[in-house]
């Protein structure tokens, strides 16, 4: 229980000093780099994903190719 509370102590000391500095604003750079580094691995995802469709296609290929020659 005593975890419990410095935990919500020490939460709500850290986010009223963040809602202080956005007021001054002083974490108006940090928008930037969230927004550039958002975009970044949004097109990393997105590349993963097509990397996953082609391997997925090549397997389903290989797959049929081995069931035509059993066949």
């Amino acid at each position: 229980m005593k975890g419990v509370i410095w935990g919500l102590a020490i939460g709500c000391t850290i986010g009223y000093i963040i809602r202080k500095l956005q007021d001054d604003g002083k974490l108006e750079f940090v928008n930037e780099y969230a927004d550039k580094y958002l975009c970044k691995s949004k097109e990393g995802l997105k590349n993963v994903v097509d990397a996953a469709k082609t391997k997925a296609e090549e397997l389903k290929q290989r797959v049929e190719k081995v069931i035509a020659k059993e066949a």
